[in-house]
């Protein structure tokens, strides 16, 4: 549970889609809206959704490789950025089964309606209840934070080695990922003798 005056957090939430529809994502999402509207447009004013809510975090049990791709993106404007793909070329899963059906089972017993976050009711994106991003690696200044020895530009002996060098949702708890980087930006220091 969130705590007291974190109910802002609603607003990232929407209704889970009802995926026994034989329809596209959006209009099993629509579904579920159409169920509950007075609800729907509530969440937009999210009063003591904190007070209110249940969160489950379902980790998925798959083990998959990401590879990063650095290339032009039609949401961009034909702009570069960094992306991950997972290594067998399928989408990361949005759609965890197993934590569905309990999810469902609690709200049934609590009279309560099941939410999920935007990217994943009408993209299948995954959404991490980690914050990734925000100091990219690159080969220069102009394209993002710090290089590859995990430095930042121009503040020389600032490293940055945590998730934010993380360039985007890795779709599973990001703590092996972050481990990882954090060994390989340790292998770039000399030994103290």
């Amino acid at each position: 549970r969130y705590g007291k005056n974190q109910s802002a957090l609603g607003l990232l939430t929407t209704f889970l889609p009802n995926r026994s529809l034989p329809f596209s994502l959006f209009f099993q999402w629509f579904v579920s809206v159409a169920r509950h509207p007075f609800e729907f447009i509530m969440n937009f004013f999210p009063i003591n959704w904190a007070k209110k809510t249940v969160i489950l975090l379902v980790m998925q049990p798959i083990s998959n490789y990401l590879r990063l791709e650095y290339k032009s993106r039609w949401w961009r404007f034909g702009r570069k950025s960094m992306n991950s793909q997972s290594n067998t070329g399928e989408k990361i899963p949005a759609h965890i089964p197993i934590g569905e059906e309990t999810a469902k089972l609690i709200s049934d017993k609590k009279n309560g309606i099941i939410l999920t976050s935007y990217m994943d009711a009408l993209f299948g994106i995954p959404t991490t209840a980690h914050i990734l991003g925000g100091a990219c690696i690159s080969k220069s200044e102009n394209e993002g934070v710090i290089n590859e020895n995990f430095e930042v530009y121009n503040y020389p002996g600032m490293y940055v080695i945590d998730g934010s060098s993380i360039p985007s949702n890795l779709g599973v708890n990001p703590s092996l990922t972050i481990t990882a980087m954090a060994e390989y930006a340790m292998s770039k220091f000399p030994d103290k003798k």
